[in-house]
Protein backbone atom coordinates (compact mmCIF):
# COMPACT_ATOMS: atom_id res chain seq x y z
CA UNK A 1 0.00 0.00 0.00
CA UNK A 2 1.28 3.68 -1.31
CA UNK A 3 0.83 5.73 1.58
CA UNK A 4 1.13 9.57 1.48
CA UNK A 5 1.74 12.22 4.16
CA UNK A 6 1.23 15.40 3.07
CA UNK A 7 2.00 18.77 5.71
CA UNK A 8 4.22 21.63 6.66
CA UNK A 9 7.10 19.36 6.65
CA UNK A 10 10.78 19.63 5.64
CA UNK A 11 11.20 23.65 7.60
CA UNK A 12 13.51 22.46 10.41
CA UNK A 13 10.66 22.07 12.50
CA UNK A 14 10.38 19.81 15.47
CA UNK A 15 7.10 19.87 16.30
CA UNK A 16 6.22 19.19 12.73
CA UNK A 17 9.40 16.82 11.89
CA UNK A 18 7.76 14.82 15.72
CA UNK A 19 4.26 14.96 14.21
CA UNK A 20 5.66 13.07 10.85
CA UNK A 21 7.73 10.78 12.76
CA UNK A 22 4.48 9.53 14.98
CA UNK A 23 2.32 9.28 11.90
CA UNK A 24 4.96 7.00 10.09
CA UNK A 25 5.35 5.02 13.53
CA UNK A 26 1.66 4.47 13.48
CA UNK A 27 1.38 3.68 10.23
CA UNK A 28 4.44 0.93 10.02
CA UNK A 29 2.82 -0.28 13.20
CA UNK A 30 -0.46 -1.39 12.10
CA UNK A 31 0.78 -2.02 8.35
CA UNK A 32 4.37 -2.97 8.13
CA UNK A 33 5.14 -3.06 4.13
CA UNK A 34 3.46 0.12 3.65
CA UNK A 35 5.41 2.09 1.07
CA UNK A 36 5.18 5.77 3.07
CA UNK A 37 6.38 8.86 1.27
CA UNK A 38 6.06 12.51 1.80
CA UNK A 39 4.30 15.62 0.11
CA UNK A 40 6.58 18.35 1.57
CA UNK A 41 8.67 21.08 1.29
CA UNK A 42 9.68 21.04 -2.25
CA UNK A 43 7.18 19.04 -3.63
CA UNK A 44 3.83 20.53 -2.98
CA UNK A 45 2.02 22.18 -5.56
CA UNK A 46 2.80 25.51 -6.47
CA UNK A 47 -0.67 27.45 -4.70
CA UNK A 48 1.05 30.20 -2.77
CA UNK A 49 1.07 33.75 -4.43
CA UNK A 50 4.91 33.32 -5.72
CA UNK A 51 5.25 30.16 -6.69
CA UNK A 52 1.73 30.43 -8.86
CA UNK A 53 2.65 33.31 -10.73
CA UNK A 54 5.81 31.23 -11.29
CA UNK A 55 3.89 27.98 -12.64
CA UNK A 56 2.59 30.55 -15.04
CA UNK A 57 5.46 30.30 -16.84
CA UNK A 58 6.98 26.55 -15.69
CA UNK A 59 3.82 24.73 -15.69
CA UNK A 60 5.91 21.66 -14.74
CA UNK A 61 5.98 22.86 -11.54
CA UNK A 62 2.33 21.04 -11.18
CA UNK A 63 3.90 17.71 -12.94
CA UNK A 64 5.65 16.92 -10.00
CA UNK A 65 3.36 16.92 -7.10
CA UNK A 66 0.46 15.70 -9.36
CA UNK A 67 2.67 12.55 -10.11
CA UNK A 68 3.04 11.68 -6.48
CA UNK A 69 -0.50 12.45 -5.74
CA UNK A 70 -1.64 9.93 -8.19
CA UNK A 71 0.75 7.22 -7.41
CA UNK A 72 -0.64 6.71 -3.87
CA UNK A 73 -3.45 4.76 -2.66
CA UNK A 74 -3.65 6.71 0.28
CA UNK A 75 -3.74 10.32 0.80
CA UNK A 76 -2.90 11.67 4.32
CA UNK A 77 -3.40 15.68 5.61
CA UNK A 78 -1.72 16.44 8.85
CA UNK A 79 -1.24 16.94 11.44
CA UNK A 80 -0.78 19.86 13.10
CA UNK A 81 -1.96 23.15 13.21
CA UNK A 82 -1.96 23.84 9.39
CA UNK A 83 -5.88 25.15 9.42
CA UNK A 84 -5.58 28.48 11.00
CA UNK A 85 -5.50 32.09 10.38
CA UNK A 86 -3.78 33.02 13.46
CA UNK A 87 -0.23 32.45 11.42
CA UNK A 88 -0.62 33.19 8.01
CA UNK A 89 -4.43 34.17 6.57
CA UNK A 90 -4.56 31.46 3.46
CA UNK A 91 -2.41 28.58 5.23
CA UNK A 92 -5.52 26.91 5.58
CA UNK A 93 -6.73 27.53 2.00
CA UNK A 94 -3.09 26.33 0.50
CA UNK A 95 -3.65 22.74 2.54
CA UNK A 96 -6.94 22.71 1.22
CA UNK A 97 -6.42 22.72 -1.75
CA UNK A 98 -3.75 20.20 -1.33
CA UNK A 99 -6.82 17.78 0.23
CA UNK A 100 -9.37 18.33 -2.58
CA UNK A 101 -6.72 18.17 -5.38
CA UNK A 102 -5.73 14.61 -3.62
CA UNK A 103 -9.88 13.79 -3.71
CA UNK A 104 -10.05 15.08 -7.02
CA UNK A 105 -7.52 12.56 -8.24
CA UNK A 106 -9.95 10.10 -6.92
CA UNK A 107 -7.48 9.03 -3.64
CA UNK A 108 -9.33 8.97 -0.39
CA UNK A 109 -8.41 11.15 1.99
CA UNK A 110 -7.85 11.47 5.52
CA UNK A 111 -6.71 14.73 7.72
CA UNK A 112 -4.86 12.99 11.16
CA UNK A 113 -4.22 14.93 14.19
CA UNK A 114 -5.36 18.12 13.14
CA UNK A 115 -6.28 21.77 14.62
CA UNK A 116 -9.05 23.51 13.22
CA UNK A 117 -9.59 27.18 14.65
CA UNK A 118 -12.21 29.48 13.54
CA UNK A 119 -11.81 30.64 9.86
CA UNK A 120 -13.11 33.41 7.69
CA UNK A 121 -15.92 32.62 5.08
CA UNK A 122 -13.15 31.91 2.01
CA UNK A 123 -11.02 29.26 4.33
CA UNK A 124 -13.94 27.86 5.66
CA UNK A 125 -15.68 27.43 2.74
CA UNK A 126 -13.00 25.17 1.21
CA UNK A 127 -11.96 23.76 4.51
CA UNK A 128 -15.60 22.45 4.55
CA UNK A 129 -15.71 20.96 1.72
CA UNK A 130 -12.42 19.03 2.21
CA UNK A 131 -13.29 17.22 5.56
CA UNK A 132 -17.02 16.44 3.88
CA UNK A 133 -15.10 14.96 1.10
CA UNK A 134 -12.50 13.05 3.39
CA UNK A 135 -12.82 9.55 4.75
CA UNK A 136 -11.94 10.42 8.37
CA UNK A 137 -11.41 13.42 10.00
CA UNK A 138 -9.19 12.81 13.59
CA UNK A 139 -8.62 16.32 15.34
CA UNK A 140 -6.03 16.68 18.40
CA UNK A 141 -8.37 18.86 20.82
CA UNK A 142 -12.06 19.34 22.17
CA UNK A 143 -12.43 22.72 20.50
CA UNK A 144 -11.56 21.47 16.90
CA UNK A 145 -14.37 18.59 17.67
CA UNK A 146 -16.86 21.14 18.83
CA UNK A 147 -15.83 23.62 15.90
CA UNK A 148 -16.78 20.84 13.33
CA UNK A 149 -19.39 19.85 14.51
CA UNK A 150 -20.82 23.01 14.29
CA UNK A 151 -19.92 22.90 10.64
CA UNK A 152 -22.02 19.42 10.62
CA UNK A 153 -18.74 17.90 10.07
CA UNK A 154 -18.05 13.98 11.75
CA UNK A 155 -14.95 14.05 13.59
CA UNK A 156 -12.82 11.97 16.11
CA UNK A 157 -11.16 12.65 18.98
CA UNK A 158 -7.70 12.31 19.09
CA UNK A 159 -4.36 13.67 20.06
CA UNK A 160 -0.92 15.07 18.63
CA UNK A 161 0.76 12.22 16.62
CA UNK A 162 4.07 13.05 18.29
CA UNK A 163 2.81 11.37 21.42
CA UNK A 164 3.48 7.85 20.10
CA UNK A 165 7.23 8.10 19.95
CA UNK A 166 9.36 6.11 21.83
CA UNK A 167 11.17 7.78 24.46
CA UNK A 168 14.64 6.21 26.42
CA UNK A 169 14.24 8.51 28.87
CA UNK A 170 13.95 6.68 32.68
CA UNK A 171 10.80 7.50 34.98
CA UNK A 172 13.54 8.50 37.81
CA UNK A 173 15.83 10.85 35.20
CA UNK A 174 18.35 12.38 37.78
CA UNK A 175 17.71 16.08 37.25
CA UNK A 176 20.34 19.05 36.49
CA UNK A 177 20.35 22.37 37.87
CA UNK A 178 18.89 24.02 35.06
CA UNK A 179 15.46 25.41 33.21
CA UNK A 180 14.82 24.53 29.95
CA UNK A 181 13.21 27.35 28.00
CA UNK A 182 11.76 27.34 24.39
CA UNK A 183 11.03 30.78 22.76
CA UNK A 184 9.64 31.45 19.00
CA UNK A 185 9.43 34.89 16.61
CA UNK A 186 5.51 35.31 16.18
CA UNK A 187 4.03 38.57 14.82
CA UNK A 188 2.51 41.19 17.84
CA UNK A 189 5.37 40.23 20.07
CA UNK A 190 7.41 43.11 21.07
CA UNK A 191 10.38 43.98 23.43
CA UNK A 192 8.41 44.09 26.20
CA UNK A 193 7.82 39.93 25.52
CA UNK A 194 11.55 39.75 25.56
CA UNK A 195 11.66 41.68 28.74
CA UNK A 196 9.31 39.61 30.93
CA UNK A 197 11.60 36.52 29.73
CA UNK A 198 14.57 37.78 30.81
CA UNK A 199 13.42 39.43 33.98
CA UNK A 200 12.22 35.61 35.11
CA UNK A 201 15.37 34.55 33.97
CA UNK A 202 17.31 36.32 35.92
CA UNK A 203 14.92 36.39 39.44
CA UNK A 204 15.01 31.93 39.00
CA UNK A 205 18.74 32.10 38.78
CA UNK A 206 19.27 34.65 41.80
CA UNK A 207 15.99 33.17 44.32
CA UNK A 208 17.18 30.02 43.39
CA UNK A 209 20.29 29.38 41.97
CA UNK A 210 19.22 27.66 39.07
CA UNK A 211 21.04 28.01 35.70
CA UNK A 212 18.97 28.57 31.87
CA UNK A 213 19.21 26.83 28.78
CA UNK A 214 17.70 28.04 25.66
CA UNK A 215 16.44 25.37 23.17
CA UNK A 216 15.24 26.34 19.50
CA UNK A 217 12.82 24.45 17.90
CA UNK A 218 13.09 26.06 14.49
CA UNK A 219 16.22 26.85 12.46
CA UNK A 220 14.48 27.72 9.28
CA UNK A 221 11.67 30.48 8.07
CA UNK A 222 11.60 30.78 11.78
CA UNK A 223 14.69 31.25 13.61
CA UNK A 224 14.52 30.64 17.15
CA UNK A 225 17.63 31.19 17.81
CA UNK A 226 17.14 34.82 17.03
CA UNK A 227 14.71 35.58 19.24
CA UNK A 228 16.31 33.69 22.18
CA UNK A 229 19.62 36.07 21.41
CA UNK A 230 17.57 39.14 21.95
CA UNK A 231 16.33 37.60 25.18
CA UNK A 232 19.93 37.28 26.22
CA UNK A 233 20.51 40.63 25.35
CA UNK A 234 18.16 41.83 28.60
CA UNK A 235 19.56 38.92 30.84
CA UNK A 236 21.77 40.60 33.30
CA UNK A 237 23.44 37.16 34.27
CA UNK A 238 24.60 35.59 30.93
CA UNK A 239 27.02 33.86 32.83
CA UNK A 240 24.36 31.12 33.83
CA UNK A 241 22.64 30.97 30.74
CA UNK A 242 23.79 28.49 27.57
CA UNK A 243 21.76 29.44 23.80
CA UNK A 244 22.13 25.61 22.18
CA UNK A 245 22.21 25.14 18.67
CA UNK A 246 19.31 23.52 16.42
CA UNK A 247 19.09 19.92 17.03
CA UNK A 248 16.54 17.82 15.01
CA UNK A 249 17.36 14.85 16.82
CA UNK A 250 14.45 14.09 18.55
CA UNK A 251 16.26 11.64 21.45
CA UNK A 252 18.89 14.09 22.12
CA UNK A 253 16.28 17.02 22.78
CA UNK A 254 14.04 14.52 24.90
CA UNK A 255 16.77 13.79 27.26
CA UNK A 256 17.56 17.91 27.42
CA UNK A 257 13.97 18.39 28.44
CA UNK A 258 13.90 15.31 30.58
CA UNK A 259 17.08 16.30 33.03
CA UNK A 260 15.89 19.88 33.58
CA UNK A 261 13.91 21.35 36.85
CA UNK A 262 11.43 22.59 34.88
CA UNK A 263 10.09 23.73 31.07
CA UNK A 264 9.04 26.83 29.74
CA UNK A 265 7.69 27.13 26.22
CA UNK A 266 6.02 29.18 24.08
CA UNK A 267 5.50 26.45 21.14
CA UNK A 268 3.25 23.32 21.72
CA UNK A 269 5.82 20.46 21.11
CA UNK A 270 7.96 21.85 23.75
CA UNK A 271 4.79 20.91 26.10
CA UNK A 272 4.76 17.82 23.94
CA UNK A 273 7.88 16.44 24.43
CA UNK A 274 8.25 17.81 27.93
CA UNK A 275 5.26 14.94 28.28
CA UNK A 276 7.32 12.97 26.80
CA UNK A 277 10.39 12.93 28.73
CA UNK A 278 8.13 13.36 32.42
CA UNK A 279 8.95 17.25 33.04
CA UNK A 280 6.75 19.76 34.78
CA UNK A 281 6.16 22.74 32.30
CA UNK A 282 4.44 25.49 31.46
CA UNK A 283 3.37 26.39 28.44
CA UNK A 284 2.90 30.17 27.43
CA UNK A 285 -0.10 30.07 24.71
CA UNK A 286 0.20 32.34 21.53
CA UNK A 287 -2.39 30.78 19.32
CA UNK A 288 -5.73 28.81 19.61
CA UNK A 289 -3.91 25.63 18.65
CA UNK A 290 -1.55 25.96 22.12
CA UNK A 291 -4.55 27.18 24.54
CA UNK A 292 -6.99 24.29 23.02
CA UNK A 293 -4.59 21.27 23.23
CA UNK A 294 -4.21 22.17 26.84
CA UNK A 295 -7.80 23.94 27.53
CA UNK A 296 -8.78 19.73 28.32
CA UNK A 297 -5.83 19.78 31.49
CA UNK A 298 -6.51 22.08 34.12
CA UNK A 299 -3.34 20.49 36.03
CA UNK A 300 -1.44 21.80 33.22
CA UNK A 301 0.15 25.58 33.75
CA UNK A 302 -0.68 27.12 30.52
CA UNK A 303 -0.51 31.44 30.36
CA UNK A 304 -1.66 33.41 28.28
CA UNK A 305 1.31 35.10 26.50
CA UNK A 306 -0.72 38.41 25.40
CA UNK A 307 -1.47 39.17 29.25
CA UNK A 308 1.67 37.49 30.14
CA UNK A 309 3.04 39.56 33.35
CA UNK A 310 6.27 38.63 35.48
CA UNK A 311 4.49 38.27 38.63
CA UNK A 312 2.36 35.35 37.11
CA UNK A 313 5.02 33.84 35.27
CA UNK A 314 7.24 33.53 38.65
CA UNK A 315 4.30 32.63 40.89
CA UNK A 316 3.67 29.83 38.30
CA UNK A 317 6.90 28.95 38.57
CA UNK A 318 7.05 28.69 42.49
CA UNK A 319 3.94 26.78 42.64
CA UNK A 320 5.76 24.04 40.45
CA UNK A 321 8.89 24.15 41.91
CA UNK A 322 7.23 23.80 44.97
CA UNK A 323 5.98 20.77 44.12
CA UNK A 324 8.08 19.56 41.81
CA UNK A 325 6.86 15.84 42.34
CA UNK A 326 3.63 16.12 42.28
CA UNK A 327 4.07 17.89 38.73
CA UNK A 328 5.97 15.52 37.24
CA UNK A 329 3.63 12.70 38.53
CA UNK A 330 0.95 14.67 36.15
CA UNK A 331 2.90 14.68 33.08
CA UNK A 332 3.18 10.79 33.43
CA UNK A 333 -0.42 10.71 33.97
CA UNK A 334 -1.04 12.66 30.92
CA UNK A 335 1.38 10.81 29.00
CA UNK A 336 -0.75 7.83 29.65
CA UNK A 337 -3.71 9.55 29.18
CA UNK A 338 -2.74 10.76 25.57
CA UNK A 339 -0.94 7.41 24.66
CA UNK A 340 -4.28 5.61 24.95
CA UNK A 341 -6.13 8.33 22.84
CA UNK A 342 -3.63 7.81 20.05
CA UNK A 343 -5.13 4.30 19.72
CA UNK A 344 -8.01 5.94 17.38
CA UNK A 345 -5.46 6.26 14.97
CA UNK A 346 -4.47 3.02 15.19
CA UNK A 347 -7.74 1.50 14.69
CA UNK A 348 -8.13 3.67 11.29
CA UNK A 349 -5.18 2.30 10.48
CA UNK A 350 -6.13 -1.41 11.60
CA UNK A 351 -9.39 -0.88 9.34
CA UNK A 352 -7.75 0.73 6.48
CA UNK A 353 -5.22 -2.29 5.90
CA UNK A 354 -7.86 -4.56 5.45
CA UNK A 355 -9.93 -2.43 3.13
CA UNK A 356 -9.92 -2.62 -0.61
CA UNK A 357 -8.21 0.62 -1.93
Amino acid sequence: MKILICGNYGMKNIGDEAILAGLKKLILEQIPDAEIKVMARGSLFPIGFRSLFNSIFHPSMWFKPLSIVKNCDVFILGGGGLFSEEERYLSPLFWAFHGLIAAWCKKPVYCLGISVSRLGFLNKFFCKILFQKSKAVIVRDIASKNLLQEWGILSVLGTDPAIVLDTDCEDETQQENYVAISFRPFKNLNDNSYKIIAQFCDSIIEKFGLSIRFIPFQNEYQIDTQILHTIFDHVKRKDKIIIHEFNENFNELLKILAKAEMVIGMRLHSGILSILAQSPFISLSYMDKVKDFWSEFPKVACLDLDTLHIDNLISQFEKIWNDRREYRRISRETKTFLKKRSSVFSNLLAELKTAKI
